[in-house]
């Protein structure tokens, strides 16, 4: 795992939205879209959208 990190590569399973998508999706939620619609929106389940929309800054 330290070589991993040395080499500069991540761990896990790659994320769905990038930062920038991310701040899209809270913004749209937060002018009143629905977690169904701003998932439709950016192609990822109501449950990415539904954790984004709890944990905000951590996925920020």
């Amino acid at each position: 795992m330290q070589r991993t990190k040395a080499e500069g590569k991540s761990l896990g399973r790659p994320q769905r939205l990038s930062s920038q998508q991310k701040q899209e999706a809270l913004l749209d939620l937060e002018s009143g879209m629905s977690v169904s619609a701003t998932s439709r929106k950016h192609g990822v389940s109501r449950q990415t959208t539904m954790r984004l929309r709890r944990y905000p800054a951590v996925h920020a």
